[in-house]
């Protein structure tokens, strides 16, 4: 059997933290340090190369706050200590980006829109809510003496 044969039988046999499955590791409920750490020996035990962080509904332990990167970092280095990998999913459930709600939670981090509206002339009453009103006739054949409406 050649050198290469032997490392590739071997790397199967045994394969390395990368090559081994990563399940996601749904956190919910009040999280300890101290189970995280016995969960995180199961996995090792189970044969697993490491763990996706990923809190899900029911979690009690504030999402992003400093308990939970706290938690983290001991998952971590339990993680790091048993020879594992650690991943963090990058969201409190899905769709990514919103940040379990905190985001939108703030209307100007919602997401914004175009929208053509027709008014007739003086009928517009502004809201607050706009980023731009824009101004312009509407002859038969197009826009014309398009301009921006100032506020105030």
């Amino acid at each position: 059997m050649s050198s290469m044969s032997s490392t590739l039988q071997a790397a199967f046999a045994a394969p390395p933290a990368a090559y081994r499955g990563k399940p996601f590791w749904s956190w919910n409920g009040a999280l300890t340090e101290d189970e995280l750490r016995r969960q995180v020996r199961i996995l090792h035990r189970m044969g697993m190369g490491g763990a996706f962080l990923h809190s899900r509904t029911g979690l009690a332990t504030p999402y992003l706050s400093d308990e939970w990167f706290r938690l983290v970092g001991a998952a971590a280095d339990e993680l790091a200590t048993q020879g594992m990998e650690t991943w963090l999913y990058d969201e409190d459930r899905w769709p990514s980006g919103a940040a379990g709600g905190l985001v939108t939670r703030d209307e100007r981090h919602r997401q914004r829109r175009l929208s053509l509206r027709w008014y007739a002339p003086g009928a517009f009453v502004p809201d607050g809510r706009e980023c731009a009103v824009v101004v312009a006739r509407r002859p038969p054949h197009g826009l014309q003496k398009l301009r921006r409406h100032r506020r105030g």
